[in-house]
């Protein structure tokens, strides 16, 4: 689908460009004082295409400027409605270096539609807040952000403590708890300092 939604894309932008270009040629060609101002002032060109629209090339130029503004609406349309999904490759990628920055690698996945009956999987709930408190924690400035950017960090930690002691993912979940517990410690002083 985005394959066929890049094609449309390009060839409604090339068909729209040959249009323009031809209602230029046809304005210099019927006049020059046309041509400079449909060249100068886009607003021209409509001017020029609707007084001359008893002539057959006129209306063609614009059918096919249309037609390509169409199509690449379309197209970009078609292309921008697929987002891929990401998760968090490995729950250990997240650190927090001296300059304050994050560094989290993302790997796509394919995610099986989930069934009613699942529960919420607070392993994967406690990565996606570590990495909302990671991004809020690059853009805290005042007294208030540190203190949501200490709160996001206190939910995470709690939602990792939550991880069953029989999931595979206990170990690194505890682990992660405690990692979270020094980025809580830096949010909740910033929160004092500012």
């Amino acid at each position: 689908m985005t394959v066929l939604g890049i094609v449309l894309f390009f060839l409604g932008f090339l068909l729209a460009f040959a249009g323009g270009i031809w209602t230029l040629v046809l304005a210099f060609m019927d006049h020059v004082g046309w041509g400079v101002a449909c060249f100068f002032i886009p607003f021209a060109s409509w001017v020029f295409i609707f007084k001359k629209w008893h002539k057959k090339h006129v209306r063609q130029s614009f059918y096919v400027g249309i037609s390509g503004l169409i199509m690449s609406i379309l197209g970009g349309n078609i292309t921008s409605t697929y987002t891929p999904k990401y998760m968090v490759n490995n729950p250990q990628s997240i650190t927090l270096n001296p300059e304050n920055n994050f560094s989290i690698s993302l790997t796509p996945i394919e995610t099986p539609s989930p069934s009613p009956a699942t529960t919420a999987d607070p392993f994967r709930e406690a990565v996606n807040k570590a990495m909302k408190a990671a991004q809020m924690t690059q853009k805290a400035k005042g007294k208030e952000q540190w203190i949501a950017v200490a709160t996001t960090w206190q939910e995470a930690i709690t939602l990792m403590q939550t991880v069953p002691a029989d999931s595979p993912n206990y170990p690194v979940a505890q682990q992660k708890a405690q990692e979270y517990q020094k980025n809580l410690a830096y949010a909740q002083n910033n929160t004092e300092n500012k």
